[in-house]
């Protein structure tokens, strides 16, 4: 399983690339893999993607998700843990960012 961090670099590379995400249409469930073998993400999984495809999705401001949740609430078990602010921006929006 590959990283949150992993899985945001290939998350900018799929918003700045309309190629990409063309072929990545395209290839569907089956071919995905192979899509993304080519650019060097052969670490990326269907499993990574539903783990953390949570960060990258549209929410209310304020709105937690339960794993945000369950750390403000001590729920996390016996970790350090930082409050951190996320945009979540649309991959047009950071295609258009990323010229």
């Amino acid at each position: 399983m590959a990283s949150l961090e992993r899985f945001t670099e290939l998350m900018r590379v799929v918003a700045a690339d309309d190629a990409l995400r063309a072929r990545l249409e395209k290839a569907g469930d089956a071919g995905r893999a192979g899509v993304l073998a080519s650019i060097g993400f052969t670490d990326i999984t269907d499993g990574d993607a539903s783990k953390y495809s949570v960060h990258f999705q549209p929410r209310k401001a304020g709105e937690l998700n339960a794993a945000e949740l369950a750390t403000v609430a001590g729920g996390a078990g016996n970790t350090i843990t930082t409050t951190t602010t996320t945009t979540t921006v649309t991959a047009s929006a950071s295609a258009a960012a990323a010229t």
